[in-house]
């Protein structure tokens, strides 16, 4: 947590609930990450008689952090008055007389025509928490003191299918040439599906 908004001197951050500053290197003046939770727990049980091994885990997982990035051309910016000879000033370095209009990127130290900034605070949204169950089944087999262990594994058991990555590029959601794939908010990646494993273990 680190509260920066207020500023005894009257710069950027200023004592406002309104206050969202995004600069690249001080993302918001009043920055939240939330307290994550996460569960998890496992049961296991050996069906007598038959000697199979029965076993689960359970996980509850917290969502992803969202973003919405927005780039913003020269051409969108009002310049304030300590920086408006930034308006006229050459981009990149040896550019043509057009190419004005500089941003400078302290995050990478270089100068640029456009800028991209994330509108959202860091914790101000999240997607939604997924579950998962993993299962596992294991028969012990014996003759002349040894052993072979047949099992199987599954993950994912019920098929969960809890998105893990947005489209966070927010100036993608009206392009006519891609209006699906590149749509702000759709999932990008989904949790892995349910796949099955199987194993042989011999002991001697």
């Amino acid at each position: 947590m680190r509260d920066l908004c207020y500023s005894p001197t009257g710069g950027t951050n200023n004592d406002g609930p309104n206050v969202r500053q995004h600069d690249g290197v001080t993302p918001a003046c009043n920055p939240y990450t939330r307290w994550e939770t996460n569960v998890r727990g496992t049961a296991a049980y050996t069906i007598p008689k038959i000697d199979v091994l029965v076993s689960t885990v359970f996980q509850w997982r917290a969502g992803i952090e969202r973003e919405a990035n927005y780039t913003f051309t020269k051409e969108q910016v009002v310049w304030e008055p300590g920086s408006a000879f930034r308006a006229t000033a050459p981009c990149p370095a040896g550019a043509t007389a057009g190419q004005v209009g500089c941003f400078v990127d302290t995050g990478a130290g270089v100068t640029t025509t456009e800028y991209t900034v994330n509108l959202l605070n860091p914790g101000e949204q999240y997607g939604e928490g997924y579950t998962i169950f993993d299962v596992k089944l294991g028969k012990n087999l014996r003759f002349a003191n040894k052993r072979v262990n047949v099992g199987v594994d599954i993950y994912n058991l019920f098929n969960n299918d809890a998105i893990r990555g947005y489209e966070n590029d927010l100036d993608q959601a009206d392009n006519p040439n891609t209006p699906v794939v590149e749509q702000y908010g759709q999932a990008t990646t989904l949790l892995s599906p349910r796949f099955v494993r199987l194993s042989v273990q011999f002991d001697f």
